[in-house]
């Protein structure tokens, strides 16, 4: 079975207006293609084009807000719902909008950063697949052990800490 990936980026731009604020772009398409492999897609196509405005305070605080378009297409042979009961299949195309956001404080002397992060704010549902195939199923969710998916189709709240030595 053959397949093929590629993806391009495109550089983003950053435009600092001062010293604390920072407007940031890029884009992003990916393609995946092999021969037809029954139930699991032999296309995927994604762009997404996130947009974020950050804050950097003096005293520590930093906050951002993103926003992220996604579009993605998807091709199989045989579709099914998304889930058990959802009225929606697993191929076609799907194009969603989500807001993240981000609130933290750097340490002092740059030990390091504690922050809270919220992906999905609105808790938008929505069909995506990554273009890694080996995944499982928990709860009615498609995980992939191997890789982090960035779109998740509901809210996740993260706590991070990082220390510098």
């Amino acid at each position: 079975m053959g397949f093929k990936e590629s993806a391009a980026e495109v550089d983003g731009f950053a435009k600092v207006s001062n010293s604390q604020w920072v407007l940031r772009g890029e884009g992003q398409l990916e393609r995946f293609s092999r021969d037809n492999a029954g139930f699991d897609p032999h296309r995927i196509d994604t762009l997404s084009a996130p947009v974020s405005i950050s804050y950097f305070g003096s005293q520590g605080l930093f906050t951002s807000v993103i926003g992220t378009y996604v579009n993605q297409k998807i091709d199989r042979e045989f579709a099914s719902p998304i889930y058990e009961g959802s009225k929606r299949d697993n191929v076609g195309r799907d194009g969603f909008f989500l807001l993240d956001a981000v609130l933290g404080f750097r340490l002092p002397k740059r030990r390091g950063a504690l922050s809270v992060e919220v992906r999905n704010l609105f808790d938008h549902e929505f069909l995506y697949r990554n273009a890694s195939l080996s995944s499982i199923v928990i709860n009615d969710i498609t995980i992939n052990p191997n890789v982090t998916n960035r779109f998740i189709p509901d809210r996740t709240i993260m706590m991070r800490l990082t220390l510098h030595f």
